[in-house]
């Protein structure tokens, strides 16, 4: 099983690749906190909304794998936050977009 681990002195995250689940930690009182469950990949809205899990995000911004760390978590997540679709046929085609996208990443073979 392919596993990512990102770590900063505030939070923990190990992710399982090959599963699609995150596995966060915050250190409180001098412990690591019970790991909260992500099931990937993680909308891009969720990386900077008020959740446990944007905290994460913000905390590793001075970090030099900041960028492979969203990676992680967004890979293969459709990018809602940067487009408009406000109109229905856009929600409507963005929604088959989104379903072909899934389609792909559950189809497609590990590179070894």
């Amino acid at each position: 099983m392919t596993t990512l681990s990102f770590e900063n002195l505030d939070f923990s995250v190990l992710i399982e690749v090959d599963n699609r689940i995150a596995y966060l930690q915050e250190w409180e009182d001098g412990n690591w906190s019970e790991p909260v469950k992500f099931g990937l990949p993680q909308p891009t809205e969720a990386l900077v909304g008020p959740s446990k899990l944007a905290s994460a995000v913000k905390s590793f911004r001075r970090e030099t794998y900041l960028e492979e760390f969203r990676d992680a978590l967004t890979h293969g997540a459709s990018r809602l936050a940067t487009e408009d679709f406000s109109h229905p046929l856009a929600r409507f085609w963005n929604a088959i977009q989104a379903s072909c996208r899934q389609l792909a990443t559950s189809f497609a073979k590990p590179v070894s």
